[in-house]
This record gives C-alpha cells, structure tokens and sequence, in this order.
C-alpha cells in the first residue's frame, strides 16, 4: 500500500504529454549550448571552469611580446570591467568575426579576430564533461 501511494504520487510531479519540460540544463549540441552562452550572463558564468585558465600575450614590458599565463577567478570574473567573452554589443562594435574552429563530442574551439587586424585575436576552448559543455581555457593572441 506504502508503494502504491509512493508510485502515484511520483507520477503526479511527472510532466503529462501535452505539457513541455522544461529546458536541459546543459544543452547536449555546441551549437545550442554556444547560442545561449552568448546571449545568457547567468548561464556564461555557470558554464565557466574556475579558475579559468587564460594565455596572453604581455606586450608592455619588452619591445618583443612576452606569452604569459595566469588564472581567473569565480570573484576576479564577477568583478571584471569588461566581458571575458565577447558580447553580441562589443562584437558589433569592434566588428568582430566569430568562428567555430573545431567542433568534436567532447571539445570545441571558438576564435574573435578583428579582420586585418592583430589588436583583437582570441580562442575560447571548450570541453564537454559528465554531459555539460564548459569554456575552460582563453588564449588571447591581441596585440
């Protein structure tokens, strides 16, 4: 009898056919994960890998660029003046093109540039892991 009533009241929390449910948490293609990260703040910060690995490019300290690296922070992310990402606004405004580099099951690759340019230059890396895709690396090659 406990069973029976377990059983039935599971199936009421059940969505029935002509209802919708809701929306996967992580989307399973790149491209529909891609299309909400980009458009999503809530959505960006929780699909980042903390701290998130980033490479640059230091071109203030010597006449020839110096590659370095360093972590962002959940905090230092938050707290950021500018997107780490690039938004539809900034990549209007600077006239980014954006391109999917590479595309497999478990990794994919997204690069900004700035046509005829080397100001902006950036790859997100990202990684599908236990069914979510998460951007876990930047490398930034701006000059």
């Amino acid at each position: 009898m406990i069973w029976r009533s377990l059983l039935i009241g599971a199936a009421l929390c059940l969505p029935t056919l002509g209802e919708a449910a809701d929306p996967p948490a992580c989307p399973q293609a790149f491209s529909e994960f891609l299309s909400r990260f980009e458009v999503d703040a809530g959505f960006q910060a929780s699909s980042i890998q903390f701290p998130l690995r980033v490479a640059y490019l230091d071109t203030a300290a010597n006449a020839e660029p110096t590659r370095k690296s360093k972590r962002i922070s959940r905090d230092g992310y938050t707290k950021s003046e500018h997107p780490l990402y690039p938004t539809p606004e900034l990549r209007a405004k600077l006239k980014l093109e954006r391109r999917v580099k590479e595309v497999s099951s478990t990794k994919a690759v997204v690069g900004f540039h700035q046509p005829e340019s080397d100001a902006y230059s950036i790859e997100y890396h990202f990684t599908k892991a236990r069914g979510c895709w998460r951007l876990t690396f930047m490398d930034d090659h701006s000059l």
